[in-house]
């Protein structure tokens, strides 16, 4: 992906190729929240690896490009950019609030350190995440992703992939939505945490998730687990939870809450 910027090319890797209408949509909406007009008429300055760019909110979008992969994308207090370097690399959020979009197919570790974070990934490289001592929303891409949520109250989502989720400290949120979303693991689900399961079937009222056809079974593997199916083929493994731990539209929204 190519974008001429005050004059300058700004490459950044997008899959393999072609973007998704999906991912293009993504990738439109991430930047229109830092430009209100097009790109092409606002901007600075231009570095090696790491591009920064000015806006129309008086805030900066680093964009870690594909010009020279494989180091450290860092984001310093609370910066805000985009990974898309092709090539596996570390990222690092600051100490406050980081946006941050990933829009390759690489492979990366993520550390977004303190602050409310927020994290999008729009490609289908693994990721593995820890999210830190905010309260952070994460949203993993098509590959199997590990996303750790530590402290504070976050809202994860693995979306595609065999995903392995893991809350930590506070009030989680554990997103899911219409699919296919995989066959995922959530660690440490808690009295205080919710499953939100976004209906299926074209329902209006999604507080009938449980009879609607929405969650098709959910059983216990005789190993201390929960297995909940979803309609379409997707699982989510609650580990050391049993069945009848799980209070129904818990949180008055729909959601599943643990007893």
């Amino acid at each position: 992906m190519a974008s001429e910027v005050g004059g300058a090319s700004l490459n950044i890797q997008v899959g393999d190729g072609t973007p998704s209408v999906d991912q293009f949509n993504e990738i439109s909406s991430f930047i229109k929240g830092f430009f209100d007009t097009q790109l092409g008429v606002v901007a600075t300055k231009k570095g090696g690896f790491e591009q920064v760019l000015g806006s129309d909110t008086n805030k900066e979008l680093h964009v870690f490009g594909n010009d020279n992969p494989g180091k450290v994308a860092k984001f310093k207090g609370g910066q805000d950019g985009i990974v898309g370097t092709g090539e596996p690399t570390k990222i690092k959020g600051g100490s406050g609030d980081n946006d941050i979009l990933i829009t390759d197919n690489a492979s990366h570790k993520v550390n977004l350190g303190a602050g409310d974070d927020t994290l999008l990934v729009s490609g289908s490289g693994p990721v593995n995440v820890k999210a830190g001592s905010g309260n952070d929303s994460v949203t993993g891409g098509s590959g199997n992703d590990i996303i750790k949520g530590q402290g504070g109250n976050d809202t994860l989502e693995g979306r595609g992939g065999d995903d392995v989720l893991s809350g930590g400290g506070g009030k989680d949120i554990f997103a899911f939505g219409t699919g296919p979303t995989g066959s995922d693991r959530i660690t440490d689900f808690k009295k205080g945490d919710i499953l939100a399961i976004a209906d299926r079937t074209g329902a209006t009222n999604n507080n009938n998730i449980q009879t609607d056809g929405t969650i098709v079974s959910v059983t216990d593997d005789g190993q201390g687990n929960t297995i909940i199916e979803l309609k379409g083929g997707d699982k989510i493994q609650l580990d050391n939870v049993k069945s009848s731990e799980l209070a129904f539209n818990g949180d008055g929204n729909g959601g599943i809450g643990h007893i």
